[in-house]
Order: C-alpha cells, then sequence, then structure tokens
C-alpha cells in the first residue's frame, strides 16, 4: 500500500473515532440539566411532537441539546478562545478581553433584543403608575452592564458605542446610575473582573444613589466593613469566555449581624439566619450566597427592630448584592420577575408596602419577555 493510501486510512480513522466518540457520549454519558461553571439550564433531550417540528420550536431545542450535551464542552471553549487569541482576536463568545484582565460581555442586540427591551419598560412604566394612583412609590432604576461604565478597558479599536442606543428606551425618570457606578469604576472597581454582577463597592454606589428617592440618609462605606466571603471567586463570565487563564479574585459583603435577620425563600419554604448561604461558597457559584441565588419571592426581616417599613424590589440578581445595604433602612421583599409565578400587582396592592423599587439589569431587561404584571 502506497504510502500516501495509508496516511489517509490513518486520517480517516482517527476522523470517524472523533465522530464516534462524540456520538456514543450522547447515549452513555448522562444528560446535564444544570452547568455549574456557566451558571444556567442547559437543554436536555426535547419531546418530539409534530406542533413543535412545524413551528420550529423542535429543531432549535434539539440544536441547542447537541450544543450543551457535547461531551467535553468546556474544554471545547477554552481551546477555541486560544485559537481567537492566537489569531489576533480578543473577543470570544462575546466576550472581549479587556485591559487589566476585565472580562466584558459585548453580545449585539438584535431586533429581538430591543422588541423585548421595548416591552418590558412599557410593562415597568404601566405597573409603576398603577402603583403611584394607589398611593405606593414607585422609583425606576435600570443596572448599566460592564460595557456602559468600563470604556476605559476597551482595546483601542473597539467601539464604545455599540448598543448604546440600547439607552433610548430608558428615558430620564429612571434614576440613572451611571455616573455613580462610573466614578466607583475609578476608585475601587464596580464590577468583578470575571463577572457581568457589581462588586459591593459598585452596590454601595447604587445604594448611595437611591437613597435621595427613597428618603433614607446613606451611611458612609467604613459604616458596613466589608469582609472577604471568598477569595476564588471565578464568574459566569469567565466560564462563558473560555480565557481560563483569568487570576480568581475576591467577592466581599457588608458586615451586618447574622443573627439579628432572618431570609425566607418563599418559593420553597426555606428560611435561614443572616443574608448569606455558606453552602454556596464552596461551588462554583459563590455569587449565589446572596439570598441564596435566584429565586421568584425573597423576605428578610429584622427580628430586632419590628417598625421598619418594608420596601418590595421588583428585581434581577443584581439586588442580591445590594440588599445588605438596604436593610439599614428597610425589611425588604424582593421579587423576581424571571421567576415569580402569580401577580406582581395583585400581591403589592395587598401587601403594607408604600416603597416599591423596580432595578433591573439592562442586558436581563433586553433578554426575555419578563412576567411585569
Amino acid at each position: 500500500m502506497k504510502k500516501q493510501n495509508i496516511c489517509n486510512v490513518i486520517l480517516l480513522v482517527l476522523l470517524a473515532a472523533v465522530v464516534a466518540f462524540f456520538s456514543l457520549s450522547y447515549i452513555f454519558v448522562p444528560e446535564n440539566s444544570f452547568s455549574e461553571d456557566e451558571n444556567r439550564v442547559l437543554q436536555t433531550a426535547p419531546r418530539f411532537t409534530f406542533e413543535k417540528l412545524l413551528d420550529g420550536t423542535y429543531t432549535r431545542q434539539l440544536h441547542d441539546y447537541f450544543s450543551d450535551q457535547i461531551n467535553l464542552r468546556t474544554k471545547m471553549v477554552e481551546l477555541k478562545a486560544f485559537f481567537e487569541l492566537m489569531l489576533g482576536k480578543n473577543e470570544n463568545n462575546g466576550i472581549l478581553l479587556g485591559k487589566d484582565g476585565y472580562l466584558i460581555e459585548t453580545y449585539p442586540y438584535t431586533e429581538k433584543n430591543y422588541s423585548y427591551l421595548n416591552n418590558n419598560i412599557k410593562k415597568i412604566d404601566k405597573l409603576a403608575q398603577i402603583f403611584e394612583e394607589n398611593g405606593i412609590s414607585a422609583i425606576r432604576s435600570v443596572i448599566p452592564r460592564k460595557l456602559d461604565i468600563l470604556s476605559d478597558k476597551f482595546p483601542p479599536y473597539y467601539s464604545a458605542e455599540r448598543n448604546a442606543n440600547a439607552w433610548e428606551y430608558v428615558d430620564d425618570s429612571y434614576i440613572d446610575l451611571k455616573s455613580a457606578l462610573t466614578s466607583a469604576q475609578k476608585q475601587n472597581g464596580a464590577f468583578y473582573k470575571t463577572d457581568h454582577h457589581w462588586t459591593a463597592e459598585g452596590a454601595y454606589a447604587a445604594y448611595r444613589v437611591l437613597g435621595a428617592e427613597l428618603g433614607y440618609s446613606p451611611l458612609p462605606l467604613s459604616d458596613f466593613a466589608l469582609y472577604t466571603l471568598s477569595d476564588a471567586f471565578l464568574g459566569t463570565t469567565y466560564s462563558t469566555s473560555g480565557f481560563f487563564f483569568a487570576d480568581a479574585e475576591e467577592i466581599k459583603s457588608p458586615s451586618i449581624d447574622p443573627e439579628r435577620y432572618t431570609t425566607t425563600i418563599v418559593d420553597i419554604d426555606y428560611t435561614f439566619i443572616g443574608v448569606i448561604d455558606e453552602s454556596y461558597l464552596s461551588k462554583k457559584d459563590k455569587y449565589s450566597a446572596f439570598l441564596s441565588g435566584n429565586n421568584g419571592h425573597v423576605i428578610i426581616k429584622d427580628t430586632q427592630n419590628t417598625d421598619k417599613e418594608t420596601l418590595i424590589i421588583i428585581k434581577d440578581s443584581y439586588s442580591h448584592s445590594l440588599a445588605p445595604f438596604l436593610l439599614e433602612h428597610y425589611n425588604i421583599e424582593l421579587i423576581d420577575p424571571r421567576y415569580y409565578i402569580g401577580s406582581i400587582e395583585e400581591y403589592v396592592l395587598e401587601s403594607e408596602a408604600k416603597n416599591v423599587l423596580f432595578l433591573i439589569g439592562l442586558d436581563t431587561l433586553a433578554s426575555a419577555n419578563l412576567s411585569i404584571r
């Protein structure tokens, strides 16, 4: 047999082995319903129906299934990121490798994203108006993205104007947090390098701005005595990027008396002391130590001061690390429209709360049709 033919046969066998390995992995390797690395639900094997086939849902779910359940997925993301860097690109999977180790989400908004954003803002405005008409103060704010704050961390070729027109949907009646977060970023860093959330310093900057609208006098940062929950934090932006050479960082929380507060996850009727669920500190998703992660309805009560007013926050996960600051002034209820099943309007109107804060990230508003009703 000629040498060239032998090489062709070897190459064909290797290719067949690779295809067989990944194909058989879908059969013999158990499905994962959740990715701890990416902190998201994974697509499992979709159920076939003719209706789903005709409207395209089945094929989309099948595509996501093969993508999410492929064996060695994390290693493949890492390998792709390596080749992107070798090609002179500073971006992989929609994550920009910025200066000083900052990983910045740069996902371009589609027409669908703008539609979600427009509809969600309208729903917030309508619900806020209903609350105001019923004597309930309704404060609204949209949390900026790292993309909006960290322009000094971009490579020279990258435009800070990408997706900037998304803010045209947010009018002047919303509290502007961009200036405060930009200032905090220059001083101590307002966002984590490896995650999309704001740091304790970033949350404190928002706490100060919100005080003027909610009517409380913000305490100085020194009164909260930030302490380190973990120095091995690597967030979801890190996992998505494939830039696995990034350094771990600290995740901090304000020091509050843990015996003074109780946190109740209403969804599962689970109550724990304090606001930090320490079980998450030994996991990849360390940010979920704040209030035990994402849940539809959470209630935090001060067991010593029963006269505190209640503040209801319509929120996403940014508010989890903000809550310890606000507890100095309120008992807090947090409702996440991504997971809450009931009617937010009915719940708030039937409650005794006189203050409602809408505080949701721009990316969250642009990512889904939220149940804000």
